[in-house]
């Protein structure tokens, strides 16, 4: 090979090894909507044990998978955020169509209320507006945790029927 074709095909293969490193084109997703919530379904006493106990394990592990997504996507890109958003409003809607009991209708209301308003928030930043999500994190912490505290009552009310002390 002469010294002349060496360059040639330094220069051909760095061209070929260049064209084969690209970056994923960013998804082009179309701008976020979400559906207003389902009316929630009061079905059921709390004096029936077992309608009481399915509705606070649903319940609760729901909110809490909301209240985790909702305090990780701070520092995420929007298209990571685009698939948490749709989560949360998928868990907040199941929050709403799982049958609450008569105890329990005024803590489903406030859960459902805040994952609401909390989710204009991130559904506005997703579509481009300029939200600082951690302060929207912070500001709806203390509502939350309110909403969250009116299970208390149908626990203890549950731990009662199971005959349990009352923490």
């Amino acid at each position: 090979m002469s010294l002349l074709k060496l360059p040639l095909m330094i220069a051909l293969l760095l061209l070929v090894s260049g064209c084969a490193v690209q970056d994923r084109p960013a998804l082009e997703r179309p701008p976020l909507t979400l559906a207003a919530p389902p009316t929630a379904i009061i079905e059921g006493t709390c004096d029936d044990r077992a309608v009481l106990d399915n509705w606070l394990q649903a319940i609760s592990f729901r909110q809490e998978e909301f209240l985790s997504l909702m305090q990780t996507t701070p520092g995420k890109t929007r298209e990571e955020i685009y698939a948490d958003v749709e989560a949360m409003a998928a868990l907040r809607d199941l929050v709403n169509t799982e049958p609450v009991p008569d105890c329990g209708v005024e803590a489903q209301q406030a859960l459902s209320e805040i994952m609401s308003r909390i989710l204009v928030y991130f559904q506005a930043y997703v579509n481009g507006e300029p939200i600082d999500l951690a302060q929207v994190v912070n500001e709806s912490l203390p509502d939350y945790t309110a909403a969250q505290a009116l299970l208390d009552e149908p626990l203890a009310r549950l731990n009662q029927l199971y005959g349990l002390p009352t923490p």
